[in-house]
């Protein structure tokens, strides 16, 4: 006959806790990845927090000691902050002083000014212009300021000419001025013939033509390239491992990368 009691370790009891603790062991073990995340976001907030602290510090007891500070102003100025709030972050010691960042502001345009005209007198150096637009928000449109705040501009940007380029291998702009169609007073016009032009084109590099060993024309191996890349990319898993073994297609003429100045 039945007591209504059950031994320990028996029965349904024991049956549902176990069945909850892997409940709960799967449970953490699918919110481990987010776990980690917020540690990681803990750690790197409280490093932060440190660093700005010490920053402080430091910036209270010797006023050169101030990177922070001098990264700060920057970010602020890139954001458009208003010098109210500037002022409040250098009571507190984040940032430099207005005075600070306006005297920078202007060492950096004199020495930009002076570095722009050094480069244009070289000769060496090519002229790029873009348009853009900016729209001034005003807080409180009236009747009278209901204009179009919008403002066109361009930008001009002096890029100086890399890889060795002197300005003896610019004197051939003469030549080509001689020569040009649109110039009313050109001694010896030639027309633009694009056809003719493209076939110069492709006799810079002619290809290797061996009728004993066929191969694809390097237009053919870059189409390959590019087919290959997207379908490692983009396919099935399989062709995702095979994309540390996918080569560039050998250059015919490179040219070197460079840092722009």
């Amino acid at each position: 006959m039945s007591t209504g009691d059950e031994e320990p370790g028996s029965g349904r009891g024991d049956s549902d806790d176990e069945a909850d603790g892997g409940d709960n062991e799967r449970v953490a073990g699918n919110d481990y990845p987010w776990r980690s995340m917020q540690g990681r976001k803990l750690r790197a907030m409280r490093e932060i927090k440190t660093v700005t602290i010490l920053s402080q510090l430091l910036q209270s007891q010797y006023m050169r000691c101030n990177t922070l500070q001098s990264v700060m102003w920057i970010f602020l100025h890139s954001c458009n902050t208003p010098e109210k709030v500037i002022k409040v972050l250098t009571r507190m010691g984040i940032s430099v002083s207005l005075t600070s960042i306006h005297r920078a502001i202007h060492s950096l345009k004199s020495e930009c000014s002076t570095d722009i005209q050094r480069l244009g007198r070289t000769l060496s150096a090519s002229y790029a212009y873009d348009n853009f637009n900016v729209k001034f928000s005003t807080r409180s449109p009236t009747v009278d300021s209901s204009e179009d705040s919008m403002v066109h501009l361009t930008s001009g940007t002096l890029i100086r000419l890399e890889h060795g380029v002197t300005e003896d291998d610019l004197r051939c702009a003469d030549e080509l001025w001689n020569k040009s169609s649109n110039n009313l007073h050109a001694k010896n016009p030639i027309p633009f013939l694009p056809y003719q032009t493209l076939q110069f084109l492709h006799t810079l590099h002619p290809e290797d033509h061996d009728n004993s060993a066929p191969r694809l024309t390097r237009q053919g191996l870059f189409r390959l390239y590019l087919f290959k890349k997207t379908l490692f990319r983009y396919g099935p898993q399989y062709f995702k491992d095979l994309q540390q073994s996918l080569a560039a297609p050998d250059p015919v003429e490179q040219i070197p990368v460079c840092k722009a100045h």
